[in-house]
């Protein structure tokens, strides 16, 4: 289960790499809630575990239909970027679209 808190951030910049990966997890949860839950990395994890988790999060964005570039991965994620506000859209618009919020 995720669990960690960050506290109130205005834009991503403020955001520690920890908590942007939380947070994709949890939209991407929200977004489809038929899959497997993630199994989040812990801050200290060895560099290939958060190449690994950054991978399986990039799959799962890929296989909801976004048509992310080939190097979207861990760094794309976890220090930000032009990538991650495309990847963050993508899956805001795809819950309110399924939560019928966009009607």
């Amino acid at each position: 289960m995720l669990s960690s808190r960050s506290p109130a951030a205005r834009n991503l910049a403020e955001l520690s790499s920890q908590a942007i990966l939380e947070g994709l997890a949890r939209c991407l949860e929200a977004a489809s809630p038929g899959d497997p839950p993630l199994r989040l990395i812990s801050p200290s994890s060895n560099l290939s575990a958060r190449y690994a988790f950054g991978e399986d999060l990039a799959a799962r964005c890929r296989a909801m239909g976004y048509s992310a570039p080939a190097s979207l991965g861990y760094h794309s994620f976890a220090y930000g970027g032009e990538d991650l506000r495309r990847v963050l859209n993508f899956l805001l618009d795809k819950i309110e679209r399924d939560a019928g919020l966009n009607e």
